[in-house]
């Protein structure tokens, strides 16, 4: 009895083998188990242009991005989404399927970016585009992505006009939307000095005052912009206006100079700082609005001490 036993306890110990090699046999001969896909090293490949430009390829979720001969791996079978990326522009996206290969090129095309030719720049402009630290002259191309927008604005002889928007779409950025016409010309400002000012040799400074306009000179503006403006010439600053570029004159008018007179005794002469200039009793001068200056009397007995004069129309009474 117990002889039966153990021979069935064997029995059944060759069957559990019998099954686990027919289960081996079965994985190794039978329908293989799915393996996991293969890997693939994708190069990107960047115009040249663009490579100039410092052009790269971000891929989703945007947190890397490829420069020309950089590459990334994924796996054969995935879908990348790129796009194309340069400074502050950003194109449109673009799906890429990784090959059943070991190695690929990811390469940009002209579906995703293009030369942008900019004209009708006027003489002594250029355009300047957010975020304001670059510029493009006339007739300058330029590689962007396609799909990016470009926010822009004339600057004209050192001023900045109005802005515009532009997307990239392979047209040209025509700044004649930016300037008009009048007659033949650009928009042409005239600098009107009355006739006073004029003659006493003043001129008109620009902020950030480095730049001097004469009476009657004429300055290409641009429209919509301004500048801020006082009237400087003797030694003597006036006080500050605004001009608004819309294509009329800068009057520079009684608000901006008057004539003062100079009272003093006969004997002596008015000694103004910093001292080479002398103006005598009943003498008219031109001088800016809101300036000042600082003199003293001088002559033969004339009374020491220096005094400030503040152009306010008002005459300069140094005394009998």
């Amino acid at each position: 009895m117990k002889a039966m036993g153990n021979l069935k306890w064997k029995l059944a110990l060759c069957v559990i083998g019998l099954a686990v090699v027919l289960g081996a046999t079965f994985v190794a001969s039978g329908t293989p188990a799915v393996s996991a896909a293969g890997t693939c090293k994708v190069t990107v490949d960047i115009p040249d242009c663009l490579v100039t430009a410092g052009a790269k390829v971000s891929i989703y979720p945007w947190n890397s991005s490829y420069t020309d001969g950089e590459f990334f791996t994924k796996n054969q079978g995935d879908t990348v989404t790129w796009r194309l990326t340069e400074g502050p522009f950003t194109g449109n996206t673009f799906n890429y399927t990784v090959p059943n290969l070991t190695e690929d090129t990811l390469t940009v095309g002209t579906n995703a970016y293009c030369a942008m030719k900019v004209i009708n720049v006027p003489n002594g402009g250029k355009i300047k585009y957010y975020p304001w630290n670059n510029s493009w002259t006339n007739n300058q191309e330029v590689c962007l992505p396609i799909g990016a927008s470009i926010t822009w604005l004339l600057n004209l002889n050192g001023f900045d006009g109005q802005q515009y928007k532009k997307n990239v779409d392979c047209t040209p950025l025509d700044a004649k939307q930016a300037w008009i016409y009048v007659g033949n010309s650009f928009c042409d400002m005239k600098v009107q000095m009355g006739d006073d000012a004029a003659a006493a040799g003043y001129l008109v400074s620009v902020y950030p005052w480095n730049t001097n306009w004469a009476d009657d000179q004429i300055i290409a503006v641009p429209i919509g912009s301004s500048c801020k403006w006082r009237l400087v010439g003797k030694g003597f600053t006036g006080k500050e206006f605004t001009k608004k570029f819309d294509c009329s004159p800068l009057v520079v008018n009684g608000d901006a100079y008057c004539n003062m007179k100079v009272i003093c005794n006969p004997a002596y002469k008015v000694n103004v700082y910093p001292w080479n200039t002398y103006w005598t009793n009943d003498q008219v001068i031109v001088v800016p609005i809101g300036g000042s200056c600082t003199w003293q009397l001088t002559g033969p007995g004339a009374p020491a001490g220096q005094h400030t004069k503040n152009f306010d129309c008002t005459d300069l009474n140094a005394g009998p």
